[in-house]
Order: structure tokens, then C-alpha cells, then sequence
């Protein structure tokens, strides 16, 4: 867009300049201005487009409509004011776009025309400075007075356009709300207002520069996806650069004063409005958070965020970096770097993936993967969070990469605060405070799939009783250089459920030594134990091999007895029938305990064997399962997750044909698996259904009467290994001996 031309000739070869004054307009703060305003815009636009200019003076007006190609040019001393609504009413806000748009949402994100100045389906606009715009009369609430207007500057599905150099004082609800445009430039605004201020929503090709934004109550520059325009729409291709955001008392960013006056941790009286005239909602906390300011993607997130930029910001006085998805939306290829953060108040990061689902139409899943976040720098952060990233579970958080960062915080956390277990809140609103106080000081992942941290230094200003880190159902962590103070006798990083995880050139942690007693079994990589009959001989290899960047595996091994020579005879590496299971274990567990997390167990083929002159039993049923509670007890007594494989299927007639000696009858198979099924569901053991998984792969994958060729054997062990890693991240129980005995 061209800048304000030197002289309003209409032979220049910049657009020609429609002075406001020239059309009726006073200026002077008391007569209303709107008629003039729109005279102004109108011969502009006649004339296939201009410059509207306001020089010098005070415009009292009403709702402002833009038209295409049509630049408001505010002059240096230039003040446009939004009248008295009670006096001068505000365009009536449009129908919403879909139905039940405004409740998933709010009647700010799904009105534009009840606004300070507003623009539907434009092309080719702009508002340029230096000057002001002043919302005096702007309401904020989320209900709105008839002939209210609640926002500075609304603008729906436009595109070209182009915001430059001027400042907003007490924007309304929004001081700027942007849905679906296309082509944005935004540099060089300063905002100063009493709830939010930059929401770019639905919008694609932004880019967003050298502004500066002051919002104690509301969030600062946030990215959305709303239903206000009534279709799912991603927010995409947006670049945020060189940028400040602060929650300064409304009104000291542009005084210059930066004053921190209101108290947030009380109620404002019913009545008034707090501190300041522009404090929080009357007989409400003030804000729980403390204030709010920061950059943020989220709430509002049903159609998603993909291709976002986020560099060289500045957050003081406010809360941390918030990226988020709960409604159904994707949140990919984030990348932010170059942060510095000071008098933080909550999580200096916080990342959150959940399944609120405002949206239209059937919910969706929503995702957060590939997010990168780099030098970042944050000093005295609220000792209450740690940085905070949780997915939900079956939903995890995907390719995360922190790196280069380091945080201060005020420290203070107690023993009683490291014990705290998080509820997921799944449904609920992402916001820290609703999760209290972390049981880490510095960082908490949880549900998180392939994380990546690198770099990292976390200190405190007092004792804290906290870990440092926390990962809790994490998959696939790299931690490298990730350097934690920790109080005498309080470990750095504490490990839950945790699988694949690898340390390099962390103090203090790689050796263990400071991984709590209840995490000394999650360490590095974690240890599978397997004793199964000859089937799981067969799978062995090609389960080792699938597991081999997760979990360290062994299994019951050959004695030299030979056990490959007679799979019919069950000894060495062939675990056998329960009853020699339950032998082997209590050998173990007098002499050498396994040294292992999780023993993967399998018996059942040897029991179900069947005398083909008497038609009795190996091991009878009933038996059958009282030696499972047995063995159940003993990995309890090693202190052992276990995790049950279902006994493989066989066919009768191949079988019983080529195996005289005993016979196995699939009737048989069924009814030992369910007695199986019984004993480990009864003790909270998960299940495996390798008979299921193979019945399919039956008769051609079969080699004799009852194992498999090298195909089926392949895909056994990767079907295993895949359900392994799947239990290991949701948490594996480990059975007590009274709960088995």
C-alpha cells in the first residue's frame, strides 16, 4: 500500500487523498464525525480507491464501515474515538455465520460489524499511522450491550491488507480480531487495552513485525481457529518477528510508566472494576494467573494451526509462551526461537494437546507435532510451573525439540508439591493453573512421543524440593546437556512409564543416582524378560530386532540341554507348561531375581496337551490357572511388570495328523486362553493377542503341527514389539504379591 502522498492532486501518481475535514468532519472530541467519515470513504472509493486522511484532531465516532481499496491514513496528533454507545449506537451485529458458531465460541469471535471499524469480503485495504485509535466506549464483556461495539478494528475474510504504524488505546474485547484473511501485513502497532489484543483467526500468509502489545487481562498476539466463521479453517503461514508483550496495568504501555498496581490475587468489589478503571470483571478473581499479555495459539483451535514462526519476542510482566489445541484441530510445524522472558507468571512454556471439541459437527482428534523451541532465556518465572507439555492419553504430543534454553525460577516448591500427581483434565480449559502446582520445578512432559531435548539449563533462586524434570509417559527421549540444580537429596529427573529414553552429558543424571527409588526400573533402556514356550523362541530374534532402539531384551535362555533339539520336549529356552514356569521363577526368585521391568509370559500349548488313549490333560484346567496366580506372585515378588501373550491357535485335523504322540484340539486352546484371560484380568495384566493375530495367518503359515514359518514368525515379533511400546508409554501396573496370591 502507498504512504500518505504529499499533496491530494489527482493528476499525482500516488491514489488521491480524501481529507476527512473536507467532508464535514470536526475533529474536536465532541461533534460526531461518522456521516463525514463515511462521505470520505465513499468518494474514495468511487473513484476506484484512495487515501481517507485524518489530520490533527479528535473524530468522535460510531462504527466505521471500510470499503475495498480503501487506506485510513491517521495523521500524526490524529485520534479516532469511539462515542458513547448509549448516545450514538454501534452497527447492530450480523446473524452468526453457522448455527451454534457464537456459542462454541463467544459473541466476539462471531460478530465484526458492531466494532469501532469494520471490513466484510474487502480487497486491497489499509490503516496507517502515526496516529490513535481510542475505544473509550468499547465494552469487553463477553455479553454486549444493545448498540455496544466490542472491538477497535474487525475485518472478516478480506484480503490484501495491510496495518502499519498506528496505536490502539483500550480496544474492547478484542482490539483487533482477523478472520479469514488472506495477505496480511502487521508492523509497527502498539496496543495498549483491557482484554485481548492481536487475534488473528482463520487466516492465511501473515505476517506480523515490530509490534508491541500490553494486555494484562487477555492475551497479547494470539493465533486461533475458531467457529466464528462457521466452516473449519486453518491458520497458516504466519510469522511473528521482533515483537513485545507485557501485562502492565491497562494504559502504562503508551504512558510510559509500565506500572504493576492492580492486585490479582483478590476479587475485584461488586460494583467496580478493581484498581483501574479498566481492571478485571466486578465479584470475580481478578485473574488466577496473574496477568496475562503473552503469545499464544489457542484456545480456539477446530479447524488447527500449521506453519508458524514465532522469533526475537520479548514477554515481561506476563504469562509464558501457550501453544495449544483442544478442540480438534492440528497444531504442526511450530517453530520459535529467540525468546526472552522476565517476571514470568506461569509456565515459562507451555504446550497442551486436549480434547475440549468446541467445534461444529461431529469431534474431531486433534494433534501437536513437529515443534521446535530454541533459545529461549527466563528468569524470575512463578515457582508454582514448571514448563509444561502434556498430551492426553492415546493422544501424545509428537517430535519435540527443546534446545538452547535456560530458565531462572523463584524456586520454594515442597516435598508435599514434588508428590502431586496431575490430573490429565482432558475436557477442560488449557490453562496451567488448572493443573497447580507441577511436581517438578522446571519441566514436565507428559504423553509425549519422541521428544528431543538438548541444552538445557534450569536453576532456582531458593531450595526447592522438586525434581527438575519429570517425564511421565514419555517414548523415545533424547536428553543431551540438559544440566538441573537439585536440593541435597532431591533427584534431577524423575521417570515414569518412560521407554526409550537416552542421556548424554547430563550431571547427575546418566548414572541413575538421582532417579528416585520408584523410577530405578525406568532407567535406560528399559529390560523386557521373556519366558514363553517354542513359539516365543521362534519370534525371538525378530522381536529383539524391533525393539532394539527401546528395550534392552533377554529371555529365559538354554542350560545346554539343547532345547532347540525336541520342541516337543520342553527344556532350556523353552519355558514349557505352567507348571515348569512356575518352577523356573520360584529358582529365580530364591537365587538370582530377574533384573528386568517387564516379563513377557507365555504358557499354555504344553498344559492343553492331550493323551490321545485317555483323553486326559497335561495339566488340567483348574490347575492351569491356580500355577498362573502362583507365577503371578513370584514376578510380583522381583518386582516385576507383567505383560500376558494368548496362546497361538492350532488346527485339529493338521496337527493330531502329524503329531501322534499327543494331540491338541483348538476347542482346548479357547478354553485355556479364557482361563488365562480370567487370572491376568482379575490382576490388572495387560494382554497380547498373538492367538487372534494369527489365526489368520493359518493353514499356509504353518511349517509342522504347530510353528510357523519365517514370514509369520517376522510378523509375530514386530506385532509383539509394536503392542510392547504402546503399553510401556500408557504405563504398565506391576501386580502386588496380595492381589495374585
Amino acid at each position: 500500500m502507498p504512504s500518505v502522498p504529499g499533496s491530494r492532486s489527482p493528476v499525482s501518481s500516488q491514489p488521491a487523498a480524501y481529507d476527512v475535514r473536507d467532508y464535514g468532519a470536526r475533529g474536536d472530541g465532541r461533534a460526531l464525525d461518522t456521516d463525514a467519515i463515511h462521505a470520505a470513504i465513499a468518494a474514495a472509493h468511487a473513484a476506484g480507491g484512495g487515501i481517507v486522511h485524518f489530520p490533527p484532531g479528535t473524530y468522535l465516532t460510531k462504527s466505521i464501515r471500510l470499503q475495498s481499496r480503501i487506506t485510513l491514513s491517521l495523521g500524526v496528533g490524529a485520534v479516532i474515538e469511539a462515542a458513547a454507545y448509549a448516545q450514538y449506537p454501534f452497527d447492530a451485529p450480523e446473524p452468526e455465520l453457522a448455527p451454534g458458531a457464537e456459542k462454541q465460541s463467544s459473541h466476539g469471535h462471531s460478530h465484526w460489524r458492531d466494532s469501532l471499524i469494520y471490513g466484510i469480503e474487502l480487497e486491497d485495504i489499509a490503516i496507517l499511522g502515526p496516529g490513535r485509535i481510542f475505544g473509550r466506549s468499547l465494552v469487553r464483556d463477553r455479553a454486549v450491550p444493545a448498540g455496544a461495539g466490542n472491538k477497535a478494528v474487525a475485518l472478516r475474510d478480506c484480503r490484501n491488507v495491510l496495518l502499519r504504524d498506528f496505536s490502539i488505546l483500550r480496544g474492547g474485547h478484542f482490539a483487533m480480531l482477523l478472520s479469514g484473511l488472506e495477505n496480511v501485513t502487521l508492523d509497527h502497532v502498539t496496543i495498549d487495552t483491557q482484554r485481548d489484543g492481536i487475534n488473528i483467526d482463520c487466516c492465511r500468509n501473515v505476517r506480523v513485525s515490530n509490534c508491541s502489545v500490553n494486555s494484562p487481562f487477555d492475551d497479547g498476539l494470539c493465533l486461533k481457529s475458531s467457529t466464528g466463521l462457521g466452516r473449519p479453517r486453518l491458520t497458516e503461514n504466519v510469522t511473528i518477528t521482533n515483537c513485545l508483550v507485557s501485562g502492565y496495568d491497562m494504559g502504562t504501555l503508551l504512558d510510559g510508566t509500565n506500572r504493576r498496581e492492580v492486585d490479582f490475587s483478590r476479587p475485584a468489589p461488586e460494583g467496580g472494576t478493581g484498581h483501574l478503571e479498566f481492571g478485571p470483571q466486578p465479584g470475580t478473581l481478578a485473574n488466577r494467573g496473574g496477568p496475562t499479555g503473552r503469545i499464544k495459539l489457542g484456545t480456539e483451535s477446530w479447524g488447527g494451526f500449521r506453519n508458524i514462526t514465532i522469533a526475537n519476542c520479548v514477554f515481561e510482566y506476563s504469562r509464558g509462551l501457550a501453544l495449544e489445541t483442544v478442540d480438534g484441530g492440528v497444531l504442526e510445524d511450530v517453530t520459535v526461537t529467540n525468546l526472552t522472558l522476565r517476571d514470568v507468571q506461569n509456565s515459562p512454556v507451555f504446550i497442551r494437546l486436549g480434547k475440549r471439541n468446541r467445534g461444529l459437527g461431529e469431534p474431531r482428534h486433534g494433534a501437536v507435532r513437529r515443534v521446535v523451541i530454541s533459545n529461549v532465556v527466563a528468569s524470575n518465572v512463578d515457582p508454582r510451573f514448571s514448563c509444561l507439555i502434556a498430551g492426553i492419553p492415546g493422544q501424545p504430543i509428537e517430535d519435540l525439540t527443546l534446545s538452547n534454553i535456560r530458565i531462572v525460577f523463584r524456586g520454594g516448591g515442597t516435598a508435599a508439591d514434588a508428590a502431586r500427581e496431575l490430573e490429565e483434565h482432558e475436557t477442560g480449559y488449557p490453562e496451567p493453573y488448572h493443573f497447580g502446582v507441577t511436581p517438578a520445578y522446571g519441566l514436565y512432559l507428559r504423553h509425549v512421543h519422541r521428544a528431543t531435548l538438548h541444552a538445557i539449563d534450569l536453576r532456582t533462586e531458593t531450595r526447592d524440593e522438586r525434581p527438575a524434570v519429570i517425564l511421565d509417559n514419555v517414548v523415545d527421549a533424547h536428553l543431551s546437556q540438559v544440566n538441573a540444580a537439585s536440593a541435597p537429596g532431591v533427584p534431577r529427573l524423575r521417570l515414569r512409564h518412560v521407554s526409550g529414553l537416552s542421556i548424554t552429558r547430563c550431571a547427575g543424571m546418566a548414572d541413575g543416582r538421582d532417579i528416585t527409588a520408584a523410577a530405578q526400573s525406568r532407567v535406560w533402556p528399559p529390560r523386557v524378560f521373556v519366558v514363553g514356550d517354542s513359539i516365543s523362541m521362534d519370534y525371538d530374534q525378530p522381536l529383539t530386532r524391533h525393539l532394539a532402539s527401546r528395550f534392552a531384551c533377554d529371555r529365559k535362555r538354554d542350560d545346554g540341554t539343547g532345547s532347540s533339539v525336541d520342541l516337543d520336549n520342553p527344556q532350556g529356552a523353552n519355558g514349557g507348561d505352567s507348571r515348569m514356569v512356575l518352577e523356573y521363577l520360584r529358582r529365580r526368585r530364591e537365587r538370582s531375581p530377574i533384573a528386568a521391568d517387564v516379563l513377557v509370559l507365555n504358557c499354555g500349548l504344553h498344559d492343553l496337551r492331550t493323551d490321545p488313549a485317555t483323553g486326559t490333560k497335561r495339566v488340567p484346567v483348574a490347575e492351569y490357572a491356580a500355577n498362573l496366580r502362583a507365577i503371578l506372585a513370584e514376578a510380583a515378588g522381583m518386582g516385576l511388570a507383567v505383560v500376558w501373550v494368548r496362546t497361538t491357535p492350532v488346527i485339529d485335523t493338521l496337527h493330531n495328523a502329524r503329531c501322534e504322540k499327543f494331540h491338541r484340539f483348538a476347542a482346548d486352546v479357547d478354553v485355556y486362553n479364557r482361563a488365562a484371560d480370567e487370572v491376568m484380568q482379575s490382576a490388572g495384566v495387560p494382554l497380547i493377542d498373538l492367538h487372534a493375530f494369527t489365526l489368520p495367518l493359518l493353514p499356509s503359515g504353518l511349517v509342522d503341527h504347530v510353528h510357523f514359518n519365517e514370514s509369520v514368525r517376522e510378523r509375530q515379533g514386530a506385532f509383539i514389539a509394536a503392542s510392547l511400546v504402546a503399553l510401556m508409554a500408557a504405563g504398565l501396573p506391576r501386580p502386588s504379591s496380595s492381589a495374585t496370591a
